[in-house]
């Protein structure tokens, strides 16, 4: 198994900054990896700005591999636009099994034990409905030189965790988004506000794969079963036992609770002593801990942080 990370400036002009949650939850996340599945390889992908900011804290020296280069090969896909564009690049530049972690996702549980990957496919978060974050197939396509055949429905996957099982389906994946990517940079204009950009990468990256895992009838687990509390699962997807009430004791991905970590109100506070307490009481790795613990000592209005 290759477990991978990717930290990219899309700006590409050194602005790339995290709060300190965010740095911490991927060094937590990182030795928990080595600490349940120390046979696992691990690999950061960053550009030559995110190379420079994680440098500052130690934090490459933990990974297995660091790749410095692919991420500046980007340039034929507007970053503006299809922001998660590198998470899609890293995994083809990988061989055999692979699971790949958002930096704002952590877990404290052996994934193995939980049987996350006994009998599947892929694995992901969750599965959830399509919403007011998703482009309507029909706007996804507009003027846009891809042809895809699907039989679009209104599901689609978290996948701030994505395990894949077979090299094959994850080029089949990772190729028609990237095909998407490309063609559509050429069509969309920067001037959509934010949200509207966003659209377009969720629904390449999480509602096209949704739809290119039913159309070849693969098994999916889901790592919390009930996220979208009416949607009754289909017989390809399951869950591993976790609920979205009991999570917490599993994992935690921040999702839009990093827009109110920002204020460093509750959230943040409770999120810096729930990850200071179960990593230091679990990991027992000194050369993850002692980054872990310098970091976490690191006043929170420094400039390294946001």
């Amino acid at each position: 198994m290759t477990a991978i990370w990717i930290a990219n400036d899309t700006s590409k002009n050194g602005s790339y900054i995290q709060l300190k949650t965010e740095v911490l939850c991927t060094v937590s996340c990182l030795a928990f990896v080595k600490h349940f599945h120390p046979e696992w390889k691990t690999i950061f992908f960053v550009d030559k700005f995110t190379k420079k900011y994680y440098e500052q804290f130690g934090i490459l020296e933990l990974f297995d591999e660091v790749n410095d280069t692919l991420l500046d090969e980007i340039t034929d896909i507007n970053l503006n636009i299809f922001w998660a564009a590198a998470k899609i690049k890293a995994q083809l530049f990988i061989d055999g099994p692979s699971v790949m972690f958002d930096l704002d996702f952590r877990f404290y549980s052996n994934l193995e034990k939980m049987g996350v990957f006994e009998n599947t496919d892929i694995s992901c978060l969750w599965a959830e409905y399509i919403n007011k974050n998703y482009l309507k197939p029909q706007d996804a396509f507009n003027n846009i030189n891809v042809n895809w055949d699907y039989n679009w429905g209104n599901k689609s996957f978290n996948v701030s965790f994505l395990y894949i099982k077979d090299e094959e389906f994850r080029k089949t994946y990772c190729n028609s988004a990237i095909e998407y990517m490309v063609e559509a940079s050429k069509v969309i204009k920067d001037e959509f506000e934010k949200f509207e950009r966003g659209k377009y990468i969720t629904f390449v990256e999480q509602h096209m794969l949704y739809e290119l895992v039913k159309k070849l009838n693969l098994k999916v687990k889901v790592l919390i079963h009930d996220y979208e509390s009416d949607l009754t699962l289909p017989n390809h997807i399951e869950g591993v036992g976790i609920s979205y009430q009991n999570a917490g004791e599993y994992l935690y991905h921040y999702a839009s609770g990093k827009i109110e970590m920002k204020n460093k109100g509750k959230t943040y506070v409770d999120e810096l002593n729930h990850m200071y307490n179960i990593t230091n009481s679990i990991v027992t790795d000194t050369k993850y801990l002692n980054t872990f613990n310098k970091i976490y000592n690191i006043s929170d209005n420094e400039s390294c942080f946001c």
